[in-house]
């Protein structure tokens, strides 16, 4: 099984790689080597990664998360490369998708973008277009990031079933009290992160990109979760 996990900057991607990553049964989930965008054959991955430390091989079950920004847009070519280069290796791309006001503040604070209402709009302009190839291909899955931290224990039994990896209770369990140390960047998967940019989940001018997020998860996710 080879995970390529993706989503717009400051999605949440980072948290989903150490989640996976942590699984006993995957071997590890690398962190922006853009090996579809330095490689052109396996040979190329595999010497990549043995140059960043990671020992893999053809048939352990490893990954890489490349998240995309207004600053490189070719995130569907990866992932088309992704799946032509592992097409025997039962190959699963992972979309994260966060509301946009909430990345967009984020991606300020972080100060990768310097307005809020450029983040937006450059999300909205490349998160449809993925959603779309997600929703078309039939090894890729969308989940909410909003969701994950929500209801972290039904999310992650729903991501390691779409891979093909154990989701018993006992690993669920384990996966979901991770610590700061293990987790990165995150003290715990707490609830109060799913809106911390926006208090009290009041988005003010931004209320309506709330119900056109909530509009288009109806639209492309099925049976998704009620998180509001």
């Amino acid at each position: 099984m080879k995970i390529f996990i993706t989503g717009f900057q400051r999605s949440g991607t980072t948290l989903t790689r150490r989640l996976i990553h942590n699984h006993p049964e995957v071997k590890f989930i690398a962190h922006e080597l853009r090996l579809m965008k330095y490689c052109k054959s396996k040979e190329k991955v595999y010497e990549l990664l043995e140059k960043n430390g990671f020992e893999a091989k053809e048939e352990e079950n490893w990954g890489e998360k490349v998240p995309w920004s207004h600053e490189d847009l070719r995130i569907i070519y990866f992932c088309e490369r992704w799946n032509e280069m592992f097409s025997k290796e039962k190959p699963r791309i992972i979309h994260v998708i966060r509301n946009p006001v909430s990345v967009g503040i984020s991606n300020v604070n972080f100060g990768w973008c310097e307005d809020i209402d450029f983040s937006i709009k450059v999300w909205k302009s490349t998160v449809y277009p993925v959603l779309e190839y997600m929703d078309y291909i039939k090894n890729g899955m969308t989940f909410v990031y909003e969701d994950l931290l929500l209801n972290p224990r039904i999310v992650l039994k729903e991501i390691f079933s779409f891979c093909g990896l154990k989701h018993n209770k006992q690993i669920i369990n384990k996966i979901c009290k991770l610590d700061k140390n293990q987790l990165i960047e995150f003290k715990s998967i707490e609830k109060s992160r799913a809106f911390s940019y926006v208090p009290e989940n009041k988005f003010g001018k931004y209320d309506h990109l709330l119900q056109t997020y909530k509009q288009t998860i109806d639209k492309y996710l099925i049976g998704n979760i009620d998180w509001v």
